[in-house]
């Protein structure tokens, strides 16, 4: 997410306070605007005003400008957007451009189009947390009302949306390079017609929302390592004691899954692809070493039987993480802006697993006579008279020379023999 940090501090607008000077920003189609703010009165028109004939009740918040026109209203770019409270009120008032919109709108039929209301008022003398996002609907996260119409922009209060403008539907909106920034009324050049707002705001910051490339570009390497340390993972394992390299590999895992909880405690970038990349030779090494442990330890005739086990838990776990996201959803951790709480209730259960993992493979014994004192079932011979030694024992080559079918016509010199039909009645009497 690509953020812009405009104000810090808290910063007071109306009543006393000098006028604020105005910023220059460059906006987005889609972009989030976020902001904290601190009502402290509540600002109100005199009853005479001709605010009421020009629809210009409001005191004004924020104000993203192009300063065309009159830089208010109502040109393509005049608002991108404006935030302010209803005449009176502490309710927040939002309105928003939208491309392609009629030049020659008045401000009645603009605000009829291009702007909507909060339903509750914001307390005066409390922090309250607004977002307003600009965005497409498949990245609404199933609150946009129309969805039909490509996009919308929102306002959201604390998490929680409560009102969606109309007219931003065509999705592509407004975008300039060296737009201006009020905070408050605007000053000159440009003259404003609506009263800056009483109140304090914080952490004010403007940037593009949350893509998918992120999603995309990790994927891709944790894809691209896979395939780079599968063959060392597995030239290795031939060579050295598999059992030793396991039980190493869960300090790698726990390597990993310390990278990822600080990345996620911290929100460092960095962290996150380190964790990433560790977490994902541990993933590997487990998945390329157990297929090996298995022929080791289970005969023949049930290795496939206990491969399909192997990957049936193995399915059975990676479902049980969306449902662990389903429940940290349904406690209502999860809103609109997933925070680092959401995240850490996410991830932090299953790298609790890992202390599981690390007694499940200390307490294997390694086998095979290079490693260990006991063999693997490969080198186990059984008795002679043994119903399981017929199993184990190889075709003969006279066997082996028959054809397969009855009117099998002769081969080339150079083509492979290949067992008759007797022979497979044979094979399968021996099973």
């Amino acid at each position: 997410e690509e953020s812009h940090m405009l104000v810090s501090d808290p910063m007071t607008l109306g009543g006393d306070a000098q006028p604020q000077s105005h910023l220059l920003l460059d906006t987005y189609s889609t972009f989030k605007l976020a902001l904290s703010i601190r009502p402290l009165s509540r600002v109100s028109y005199a009853a005479d005003s001709s605010c009421v004939q020009s629809y210009t009740c409001a005191s004004s918040i924020v104000h993203i400008t192009d300063g065309s026109g009159n830089g208010d209203c109502c040109r393509e770019g005049n608002r991108m957007p404006m935030l302010a409270f209803v005449n009176g009120s502490t309710r927040l008032w939002l309105s928003m451009d939208a491309d392609g919109q009629s030049q020659a709108l008045d401000r009645r039929s603009y605000n009829m189009l291009q702007h909507c209301e909060a339903g509750p008022e914001l307390p005066l003398g409390a922090w309250t947390n607004v977002k307003i996002e600009a965005k497409g609907a498949d990245q609404s996260k199933g609150q946009m009302n129309n969805t039909s119409l490509g996009g919308a922009v929102q306002l959201f209060l604390n998490g929680t949306k409560v009102c969606e403008v109309p007219g931003t539907g065509f999705h592509k909106l407004p975008s300039r390079q060296g737009a201006h920034v009020f905070l408050g009324s605007m000053v000159a050049p440009l003259a404003d017609e609506h009263l800056p707002a009483d109140a304090q705001v914080a952490q004010l910051t403007y940037g593009r929302p949350a893509s998918n490339m992120f999603v995309g570009v990790v994927n891709s390497l944790q894809g691209v390592l896979s395939v780079v340390i599968m063959f060392p993972i597995g030239w290795l394992g031939d060579r050295v004691n598999r059992y030793t390299i396991l039980k190493w590999n869960v300090l790698v895992g726990a390597v990993g899954a310390s990278f990822l909880f600080a990345a996620v405690w911290y929100v460092n970038l960095p962290l996150l692809f380190a964790g990433i990349c560790v977490f994902t030779v541990y993933q590997q090494c487990i998945s390329g070493l157990l297929n090996a442990v298995l022929a080791d330890n289970v005969p023949k005739s049930m290795r496939t039987r206990a491969g399909g086990n192997y990957k049936i838990f193995s399915a059975l776990a990676m479902s049980l993480a969306p449902a662990l996201q389903v429940l940290v959803a349904l406690s209502g951790l999860s809103s609109n802006a997933w925070t680092r709480e959401t995240f850490a209730a996410m991830l932090l259960p299953g790298w609790a697993l890992l202390i599981g993992v690390a007694l499940a493979v200390g307490s294997m014994r390694a086998v095979g006579s290079s490693i260990s004192d006991l063999p693997n079932v490969d080198e186990v011979q059984p008795p002679a008279d043994s119903p399981l030694r017929g199993r184990s024992q190889r075709l003969s080559e006279a066997w082996l020379e028959e054809p397969v079918f009855f009117f099998q016509p002769s081969a080339p010199p150079w083509w492979p023999s290949r067992p008759t039909s007797s022979s497979l009645r044979r094979c399968w009497q021996t099973v």
